[in-house]
């Protein structure tokens, strides 16, 4: 499980980084750009470790 949990935390923090990347790119409009900064505003709450 622990092995699975470590996996997990690398592929969703190079996610967050692509997306913080990518975010200037779009229009501040876009849908994408809006789901973007929804999912960046709740980084916490998105990670393998967080409490459920």
């Amino acid at each position: 499980m622990e092995a699975r949990q470590d996996k997990s935390a690398s592929v969703v923090a190079a996610l967050f980084t692509r997306w913080e990347k990518e975010l200037p790119r779009l229009s501040g409009k876009s849908k994408l750009a809006e789901a973007i900064r929804y999912a960046l505003g709740r980084r916490a709450a998105m990670s393998p470790t967080a409490p459920w």
